[in-house]
C-alpha cells in the first residue's frame, strides 16, 4: 500500500555540530606530588629502608620506629661531606624542576591546585603543638634592629626605670627609646648588627636543613599507610 512507502524508504541520520571523544578533565587528572624536605628529604627517602632495618635490629618497634628513623637520618646527614650533600641537593633540584613542569601542564589542562596546608589542618590543637616544638631552630626576626635591641635591652630598661617608669609602662618605653637610639646611630655602627643578623639567618637556614619536626598523629598514620603499601608491593612481586 502507498501508505507504507515512507517507512520502507532508506533513511539517513543527519548530525549537526561537533562530536568529540571524552577528554580528560581535572576530575580524572592527578595533581603532581610536590617534593618536600630539600636535600635531606631525598636522603631520607633513599635511606629509609636501611635505617628502618637498623633501628628494628636495636629492638625498637611500633610507633617508636618513625621518630627513631628520622633522628638517625638527621645524624647521618649531618656527617655527610659537602660533595655528598651536593649530590642530594642536585637530585632535589631536578625533582623540583620536574614538579614545576608537571604542575604547569596540570593547570593548563584544567587542573586545580590544592591548598598547600597539611591534611590535619582541621586539628588546630595538633598544629599548635607542632608550631611550638621547643627543639625547632629559632628563626631570627626583626633584622639588624632586633640584634641591637637584644644587646641593649637591659641597659634601656634600667634607663627608663630610673626615669620613674614601672610595670606595663616599661615595655613600650624601652621600645621607643631603642627606636630613637637606632635612628640616631650611624650606618657604620649599624653594619655590625646587620652582619650579626646575616650570620644568625645563615645559622638558622643550616639548622633547618637537618631539622626533623616531631611526629604527629597524621604523620604516623601516613607512615603506617606507606608501610602497608610497601608490604603489599613486596607481596605482589613475590607472587
Amino acid at each position: 500500500p502507498f501508505w507504507l512507502m515512507p517507512l520502507l524508504l532508506p533513511c539517513r541520520l543527519v548530525v549537526t555540530g561537533d562530536i568529540s571523544l571524552p577528554v580528560a578533565t581535572s576530575m580524572t587528572m592527578e595533581e603532581p606530588k610536590k617534593p618536600v624536605g630539600g636535600a635531606f628529604g631525598v636522603f631520607l627517602n633513599e635511606e629509609r629502608a636501611g635505617l628502618k632495618a637498623e633501628i628494628e635490629k636495636r629492638g625498637i618497634g611500633g610507633k617508636k620506629v618513625f621518630p627513631a628513623v628520622t633522628k638517625l637520618a638527621s645524624e647521618r646527614f649531618k656527617q655527610l661531606d659537602a660533595k655528598s650533600k651536593g649530590g642530594f641537593e642536585t637530585r632535589y633540584a631536578s625533582m623540583k624542576a620536574k614538579y614545576d613542569k608537571d604542575m604547569e601542564a596540570f593547570i593548563a589542562n584544567g587542573g586545580e591546585k590544592k591548598s598547600g596546608k597539611r591534611k590535619n589542618r582541621g586539628n588546630a590543637s595538633e598544629n599548635k603543638r607542632a608550631k611550638k616544638d621547643p627543639n625547632a631552630p629559632k628563626k631570627p626576626v626583626g633584622g639588624a634592629y632586633s640584634c641591637f635591641l637584644a644587646e641593649n635591652r637591659e641597659t634601656f630598661k634600667a634607663e627608663v626605670t630610673n626615669q620613674g617608669l614601672t610595670g606595663k609602662a616599661i615595655f613600650p618605653a624601652v621600645t621607643r627609646l631603642a627606636g630613637a637610639r637606632w635612628k640616631a646611630m650611624s650606618d657604620k655602627n649599624k653594619k655590625d648588627y646587620e652582619d650579626e643578623h646575616v650570620e644568625k639567618k645563615k645559622a638558622y637556614e643550616e639548622a633547618m636543613e637537618s631539622y626533623v619536626p616531631p611526629e604527629t598523629k597524621a604523620d604516623a598514620e601516613e607512615d603506617d599507610e606507606s608501610e602497608k603499601d610497601d608490604e603489599s608491593e613486596e607481596s605482589d612481586e613475590s607472587d
